[in-house]
């Protein structure tokens, strides 16, 4: 028998405008350590103009793409507002920049809450990680996934900071929908 359900998660706008206005706000510091000499008293902890102006740069650099991506979850160009479905199939993760897609049930071993970094996370175990590993085309991602794979025991982590969601309503709605498949003796 094939699940009838399916659920869907939203990204959120509110959570999306928080981040968007925190990268907003180092941009800000990024600058202001840019324009303000190293005689002021914040400065003078590092005492070197340079390594005032890498940071500055660097922040105004790393939080500028944070900005521009959530930007772009915002006004939804090119990035699904269904963050996550869940149906008879698997799971699809559109929750981000870096989301790997669907992931069917019959890949997956066990679905399971994680922390890194003192943020809980969603972990799905997948029988087979280098398959998804390797289907990603941008170096960067590849290796991303396996620091994940080393960490968490899975490259596909799933983080609710963007969702209408938190870890736990998320990780209760795929584990149900997962032991459902199960159930049906699908696997």
């Amino acid at each position: 028998m094939i699940l009838n359900t399916k659920r869907e998660i939203t990204t959120s706008k509110t959570k999306l405008l928080k981040l968007l206005l925190t990268s907003l706000t180092f941009i800000g510091i990024g600058i202001w350590m840019i324009i303000v000499p190293t005689t002021d008293s914040f400065f003078s902890l590092f005492n070197n103009r340079i390594i005032v102006l890498t940071i500055g740069l660097l922040n105004i650099l790393f939080f500028g793409l944070c900005a521009f991506v959530f930007f772009l979850q915002l006004i939804g160009y090119k990035y699904n507002k269904k963050g996550i479905i869940i149906n008879q199939n698997g799971i699809i993760d559109n929750s981000n920049v870096n989301s790997i897609g669907f992931i069917p049930w019959t890949d997956i071993k066990e679905v399971k809450i994680n922390s890194v970094l003192g943020k809980q996370i969603l972990t799905i175990i997948v029988y087979n990680p280098y398959d998804y590993i390797n289907r990603q085309s941008y170096l960067n991602k590849r290796k991303g996934m396996e620091a994940d794979l080393k960490c968490t025991g899975s490259p596909i982590n799933i983080s609710t900071g963007t969702l209408n969601t938190n870890t736990k309503k998320l990780y209760k709605k795929i584990e149900f929908e997962f032991n459902e498949f199960k159930n049906k003796g699908c696997r």
